[in-house]
């Protein structure tokens, strides 16, 4: 009997292990929408050269650097502004439609009418790394946790 509760017992750790496992996130969508992202480093290239690590610091004010977005899996992006806003017009929190390219290299947005991509360089659960490239040469870096 203590050899069949024994048996019982490590079945149903390994299928619950099994299910937990299951419910991670682990193609490149789920990790968009499996949390809230922050912007935790955002670099410009103001001397358009292609370098916008060049200027000294990274680039986050209290405006910018209390936004938070979170991706649904229907396609909606939900940008929410926190309490530091940049500009007086600015909403507290806005929405878009977003899609990722089935590469994971681009992701697309559509908002008010504009739309926009940007390279994905890496994207894993809990961080991402996205560029703007324009005209061969790197515009902005952002890097997102959660």
């Amino acid at each position: 009997m203590k050899l069949s509760a024994f048996f019982f017992l490590s079945v149903f750790g390994v299928v619950s292990f099994s299910a937990c496992k299951d419910d991670a996130p682990s193609t490149p969508t789920d990790f968009l929408t499996n949390g809230v992202w922050n912007i935790v480093e955002l670099w410009e290239d103001h001397g358009n050269d292609g370098d916008p690590y060049e200027e000294e610091d990274n680039e986050i004010d209290g405006c910018v650097g209390d936004d938070s977005f979170t991706f649904s899996k229907n396609g909606t992006l939900t940008i929410d502004h926190g309490i530091t806003i940049c500009s007086f017009d600015e909403p507290s929190a806005e929405t878009a439609a977003w899609w990722l390219s089935d590469d994971a290299k681009l992701l697309a947005f559509l908002q008010a009418g504009n739309a926009d991509t940007i390279n994905v360089i890496s994207l894993t659960n809990n961080r991402m790394e996205l560029h703007e490239i324009e005209d061969g040469r790197i515009e902005m870096v952002v890097v997102l946790e959660k």
